[in-house]
Parts: structure tokens; C-alpha cells; sequence
């Protein structure tokens, strides 16, 4: 039901207006019947416009398609990527940006603006910056470095060498032996660290009926090691392990 004040104008020929809109409504002497009609009128216009501006008042305001906040969903600049979405690709849930004071709770994803990356917290802490203490780098292309680093293969005619990314290498070959009743050296491909740190093994084959040669080990250094024969028709093949970092 409107809701009636007096006439803001002051005007003679006027009963009283609504409050919201200011409808008129006339003085018996100045409409007669028509009185009625306007009072009817203006008791259904007049609620309902009040109604319809309480329920617009506090929103905001009409804005173009694809501009502020309203953006189209996607991974291109200009697009954003909807929070579950993000949280999918991660495998964690995201906390917001790495380069700034805020604590950085440990097991959430932050993106550093400088390496343009995604770090796991490891333990709670207010660094700005992807200190590998506190930080692991988790994005697509942090991991697959990783993975193929994590071994790598080289060869040099029969001989290979296998570096893992903890620090362990593998070498192994074959050589041919070209001192009799001697030593003979075999050349790594890469040298070891630590001359206490790594094990060989060599085998040996003989190549006619002669069964009383015999090979072994002479002598071991960081990036080689010397085979003693007694006899010439030795070939042999050759395994260590150690370290290269």
C-alpha cells in the first residue's frame, strides 16, 4: 500500500501525493469521481516503483561484455583460469604470489613472478624469493627438467657412462688387450670424485686353449684404472660404480 505525505508544491487543488513518485491525488471540489480513479492508480504504481528501486539499490553498475571482472574463461592473456581448475593442474591448492611479506603456509603453490614458476612451500615462511630450503619448484617445466636429467647416458666407441641425478655413475666397456703379460689401461669416460668411493669388476675371456692366463685389477685412480694380464690373448670387460658429484 502507498504510503501518503502532504504536497511538497503546496498546491491548493492537491489532497496529498504519494511519497515515493509524488503522485497527486486532487481534492474532491477539483476532479470529483475521477478522485477515486487516481487514488486506486496511484496506490498500485506508486508501491511498486519503491518496491523496484529497493531492489536495484547497492548494484553495480552496468559494465561492458569482457571488461573488469566479467572475462572470458581460458588460458590466453586476458582470460582467466577458474580456481578449481588451477587447483586440477597443480595437484595443490594455490596461495597466491611468492614475491611479497605474507607467510607462505607450508604445502601450498606459489607463483614467483621473477622465474615465472610455481614453488611448493616446504615449510612456513615470509621469503619473497624461491629459496630451495624453503621452496620446490613444481612447474611443467621445472619437472620435466628433472626427469631428464635424471639420467644421462654418453658413450665413447665400446665404453658407456651413465650419470644419476642423486650423484651415482655407472661406466662399463669392453677393451681388447694390447700388452702381453702386462698392464693395461683402461680410460673412463668420465672420472669419479672420490678415488675411496667407487668398486670395479673386470672379466676376462681367453681366446685359445691356453687356461693359465689370468686378469685382475692393478691399479685404480680417479679417471682410470690399470689391468694386470699374464698372457696376451685377453679381452676383457670392465664395471664401476661411484660418484660424480
Amino acid at each position: 500500500m502507498s504510503r501518503w505525505i502532504e504536497d511538497p508544491q503546496g498546491r491548493e487543488e492537491v489532497e496529498k501525493v504519494t511519497r515515493f513518485l509524488k503522485l497527486p491525488v486532487w481534492k474532491p471540489q477539483y476532479l470529483g469521481k475521477f478522485r477515486e480513479f487516481w487514488n486506486e492508480l496511484w496506490e498500485k504504481i506508486d508501491p511498486n516503483a519503491e518496491s523496484s528501486a529497493l531492489t536495484l539499490s547497492g548494484k553495480e553498475d552496468s559494465f561492458l561484455k569482457n571488461t573488469a571482472f566479467n572475462k572470458d574463461f581460458g588460458v590466453a592473456r586476458e582470460q582467466v583460469l577458474e580456481g578449481a581448475k588451477l587447483a586440477e593442474i597443480l595437484g595443490i591448492q594455490y596461495g597466491g604470489l611468492l614475491n611479497n611479506n605474507t607467510t607462505k603456509k607450508r604445502g601450498l603453490g606459489y607463483y614467483c613472478t621473477v622465474n615465472e614458476s610455481i614453488y611448493k612451500c616446504k615449510e612456513d615462511t615470509q621469503l619473497n624469493y624461491a629459496e630451495s630450503n624453503y621452496f620446490d619448484a613444481i612447474s611443467n617445466d621445472d619437472l620435466l627438467g628433472k626427469l631428464q636429467n635424471l639420467v644421462h647416458t654418453s658413450q665413447s666407441g665400446d665404453n658407456w657412462c651413465r650419470k644419476h641425478a642423486d650423484g651415482r655413475m655407472e661406466q662399463w666397456g669392453h677393451y681388447g688387450l694390447t700388452v702381453a703379460n702386462g698392464v693395461n689401461v683402461v680410460k673412463y669416460i668420465q672420472p669419479f670424485i672420490n678415488k675411496g668411493q667407487y668398486h670395479s669388476d673386470v672379466v676376462g675371456s681367453i681366446t685359445d686353449l691356453d687356461t693359465g692366463g689370468n686378469i685382475n685389477w692393478h691399479q685404480f685412480d680417479l679417471d682410470s684404472a690399470r689391468v694386470h694380464t699374464t698372457y696376451y690373448g685377453f679381452n676383457f670387460k670392465y664395471y664401476a660404480i661411484g660418484w660424480w658429484k
